[in-house]
Parts: C-alpha cells; structure tokens; sequence
C-alpha cells in the first residue's frame, strides 16, 4: 500500500539550490534592507501621522518580502 507512495518532496538543499529561490532570497534581503534604511530618526522628524506611515510601510515591505522564500519553499 505504501511502497507505491514516490516521494515528491525536495530536500531542504534542493530548494535552495532552485534559481527563483536563490532570487526570492535576495529579494528578501533586500526588503530587510530598505526597511530598517527607514530609521527611527526619519520616522522622529516626520509628523505624527506621516511618521506611523512611514514605519508601517517599511514593516510590510519586510514582512512581505520574508513570506516569498517560504511560499517558494512550500509549493
């Protein structure tokens, strides 16, 4: 019953050897990247309202940018 079971999952090392997980890993460094080049300075001179903005934009670009390797990795 199970000897008939191939098993399609890739290795942690095949995955990353993959050229669009290599590429959505850069992608994720880079968004880590831009978003602490938004300091806690920039986000202190701006206004209330445009400082809140600035921090929650440059957060989603660091979470956004970290879930691409992982949905690579998953499918």
């Amino acid at each position: 019953m199970f000897e008939d079971y191939e098993d399609d999952y890739k290795s942690h090392d095949e995955i990353e050897k993959m050229p669009i997980y290599q590429k959505a890993y850069e992608i994720m460094e880079l968004g880590r990247k831009i978003g602490t080049l938004v300091s806690k300075e920039d986000v202190e001179t701006a206004d209330e309202a445009e400082g809140e903005m600035l921090e929650n934009y440059a957060m989603y670009i660091i979470e956004n940018s970290l879930m691409i390797p992982a949905k690579i990795a998953g499918a």
